[in-house]
């Protein structure tokens, strides 16, 4: 019979008491006084573990979701589940940002729950060898975030405004790529979709 979560912790602990002569083996009076208060410890993380997995954020549903919109003034408006609780966690990550380019890589990576090496945030303005600029100061984009992690390609302008607002006071964010695989059977397919604040292109 495999032993318990528990029977695990028990033993390990009894195992990373130090010696000295004190008889720590199954049954003796220092190894039931030990399973007493790693009984309790024991109950009290798992109990604590419990109430952490009920009050995350990605585990939360209907009013659970509506109570800490409020904290974070953001209402509902009608939005799923789905589409509300990712809201709410951008905005809970861009209250705690720097406006840092490093900021804008953490924000994106943890709301779409992207690899951060595989989009880039750029500087728009440039300057090159012969001294001649390119770009716009104080714009900056983000370039080849795959659309296919996204899994809500709707929310990206709602996405764009909410890193808008995790930027430095005066740093704008100019345009956000996105890149997709489309897959048919004749070869491969391109489509280019541009406007002022997206491009999105797909390969």
């Amino acid at each position: 019979m495999a032993k318990s979560e528990f029977e695990l912790y028990h033993e390990d602990e009894v195992l990373s008491v130090p010696t000295n002569r004190i008889n720590t083996t199954k049954g003796s009076p220092t190894e039931r006084m030990m399973r007493v208060f790693d009984k309790f410890l024991y109950d009290d993380m798992e109990d604590s573990l419990a109430i952490e997995k009920a009050t995350a954020l990605d585990n939360m549903v209907g009013g659970q979701l509506d109570d800490y919109g409020d904290d974070w003034e953001l209402p509902r408006m009608g939005k799923s589940d789905e589409v509300y609780r990712f809201l709410l966690k951008l905005r809970s990550i861009n209250r705690t940002s720097q406006g840092t380019p490093n900021e804008l890589i953490r924000i994106i990576s943890q709301a779409f729950d992207v690899d951060p090496h595989e989009f880039q945030v750029k500087n728009d303005y440039q300057i090159n060898d012969d001294g001649t600029a390119v770009g716009e100061p104080f714009h900056v984009s983000v370039k080849n975030l795959p659309l296919d992690d996204v899994g809500h390609p709707e929310l990206i302008q709602l996405f764009m405004k909410e890193l808008q607002n995790s930027l430095v006071l005066g740093v704008t964010l100019s345009q956000v790529s996105l890149i997709t695989s489309i897959h048919v059977d004749t070869g491969v397919s391109t489509c280019v979709q541009i406007n002022e604040e997206l491009a999105i292109v797909g390969n």
